[in-house]
């Protein structure tokens, strides 16, 4: 295990252990906002004990989050500004005690709307990005906001050389083409009025489709049980594992990804054949299938496929239940036989079945625990700790063998219209957040186009995942993500900023950080830099850094990677 990879687990571990530390401060009560105007706000709370406060805003509908750190533990209020008129934000605090350990906060926002103003020529907000090709993306940004024009600038993360489009102040929207592929860009927008050019929005990213997909020598999607997105992700507490392979730097979080149907059963035959088969309960199918399906789709170009599925009682048992184990869950079993689009037997097979040699898994896999360790019947702590336990080897096994792991989740608990959790974590994986919508439709089309099989029921419909995927793929860029282990961390107490990265070859390398309007704080000149382990330590004193949210953005050569991270001191 080299140096970083000690450091990444001795940090999931030091976390996870501290927040289960009984917490000395409690969470905020008494939110209220007062002097309201159309741009700024006064937000209230009760006393209580903290050593600090770290209030979380937002508009109301926006994944755009602001932080403000409040040093002050007695505080019981704070001014913002900058707001925008007539709008719904949400607000949440998170108390501080004992060095930074880290107290409960708010389940549900508290809200205020600000007053009706001009909205003319304020700095655009809301940013997206959406249907994102190859080599075009439509940009778009709040439609409140007035302008005679807006300026779009974009350029290749990690480039000086910005383009530029106008777009009439009539639109909100803009398409933009002529773009490279694999390729992250930054993106902002302005406002012009009466030809004068005023403030940029934040920055924002997106990512172009690779021109080709990877293909893995091995794949093993690990499928958990209802619980929504909002359940698991930042949930460190509880899901600290999970939450490692969101944040890992070959690990891609799929931030729109959602379930199909209802009950659990439907899902595990869309994600298998492209349809629920008709099935619309938990219920034990009259007859095994004939349909296509993924398995027999790559066993007929000679590859293979396996579900390991935990306390199934042997290999091609049909059982409905035994213990914990449920054939709803086991979509392979539906089409065990000889006949048309049917598998053999040898495709259903327990989990105890699982290799310890990672060589000799088949090409594709499904691993289904069982219901005590899926999340249906245990808690997402158990979930969480079966996976770390069972999977971890195998996902960092991955990461130099050129092998994937995919974790997702059948349905939602019917809270969060079916918003679940998928991670893809592999060396071929740009790391980072995607906000396409995705499925389990999607997810099928994306195995079966990697391995260039049919198309099973509706995955022909719509289209794979393709925005993930790192640029050396297409042989562009000189170093390989492969080649690149690092990690950011931040020192309560002290409030540097630690990068810690390992080469494994000699590149230029850059580092940059923004807050969360995308204002750059620290931008280090290139240098190049020999093969081994490298560590810069970034005072807050010297560079304006304080409390709250930072995009760390690594460049080796061409490449940019960028990881978030919150600093609290």
């Amino acid at each position: 295990m080299n140096f970083i990879r000690k450091i990444i687990i001795s940090a999931c571990i030091a976390f996870s252990i501290q927040m289960n530390i009984s917490n000395a401060c409690d969470a905020v009560t008494g939110l209220h906002a007062n002097s309201l105007t159309h741009s700024s706000a006064t937000l209230n709370w009760d006393t209580t004990v903290s050593d600090s406060f770290l209030v979380r805003y937002f508009i109301i509908g926006s994944s755009e989050l602001h932080f403000k750190l409040v040093n002050q533990g007695t505080a019981t209020s704070l001014n913002i500004d900058s707001l925008y008129p007539n709008t719904t934000y949400g607000w949440l605090i998170h108390t501080y005690c004992n060095g930074g350990q880290p107290g409960p906060y708010q389940l549900s926002p508290s809200t205020f709307t600000t007053l009706s103003g001009s909205v003319s020529c304020y700095k655009p907000n809301l940013l997206f990005a959406r249907n994102i090709t190859n080599h075009t993306a439509n940009v778009g940004w709040n439609q409140l906001v007035d302008a005679d024009t807006f300026l779009v600038r974009y350029h290749v993360a990690g480039t000086s050389a910005y383009q530029w489009k106008y777009v009439s102040g009539m639109y909100h929207s803009a398409t933009i083409s002529g773009l490279s592929s694999s390729s992250i860009y930054e993106w902002n927008v302005r406002s012009v009025c009466n030809g004068n050019v005023f403030t940029a929005s934040a920055t924002h990213t997106f990512v172009t489709n690779c021109d080709t997909l990877p293909v893995p020598d091995h794949i093993v999607i690990c499928i958990m049980e209802n619980k929504g997105y909002p359940q698991i992700i930042d949930s460190f507490a509880i899901a600290p594992y999970i939450n490692s392979l969101a944040n890992d730097p070959m690990g891609a979080l799929f931030t729109q990804s959602y379930g199909l149907d209802r009950p659990s059963q439907p899902n595990y035959l869309d994600l298998f054949s492209g349809s629920n088969q008709g099935i619309t309960s938990n219920s034990l199918p009259p007859s095994h299938f004939t349909t296509p399906n993924l398995a027999r789709e790559l066993l007929d170009i000679g590859k293979t496929f396996v579900t390991y599925s935990e306390n199934l009682p042997y290999t091609g048992s049909d059982t409905v239940r035994n213990g914990d184990y449920e054939r709803k869950h086991n979509p392979v079993a539906n089409w065990m036989g000889t006949g048309i689009n049917q598998v053999p037997d040898t495709c259903n097979q327990p989990f105890t079945n699982f290799p310890t040699d990672y060589n000799l898994l088949p090409t594709v896999s499904y691993v289904v625990p069982d219901q005590a360790n899926d999340m249906h019947n245990g808690t997402i702590n158990v979930g969480d700790t079966w996976v770390a336990n069972n999977m971890d080897a195998y996902v960092q096994w991955a990461k130099t063998n050129n092998s994937l792991f995919i974790l997702t989740f059948d349905e939602d608990n019917r809270a969060y219209n079916n918003h679940i959790v998928t991670i893809f974590i592999g060396p071929m994986v740009r790391g980072g957040q995607y906000s396409k919508y995705m499925n389990h439709f999607s997810l099928l089309r994306t195995i079966e186009d990697i391995y260039n099989t049919g198309h099973a029921g509706h995955s022909g419909e719509i289209e794979s995942v393709k925005e993930c995927w790192n640029s050396f793929i297409t042989g562009t860029g000189s170093i390989d993500p492969v080649d690149l282990d690092w990690a950011v961390y931040g020192f309560a107490g002290t409030g540097e900023l630690n990068v810690d990265y390992s080469l494994v070859s000699s590149a230029t390398i850059k580092i940059r950080v923004y807050n969360e309007e995308g204002k750059k704080l620290y931008d280090e000149p290139g240098s190049r830099q020999n093969s081994g382990m490298h560590r810069v330590i970034i005072n807050p004193s010297n560079h304006h850094l304080a409390g709250g949210l930072y995009i760390v953005q690594l460049m080796v050569d061409e490449k940019v990677f960028s990881k978030k991270t919150i600093m609290v001191y």
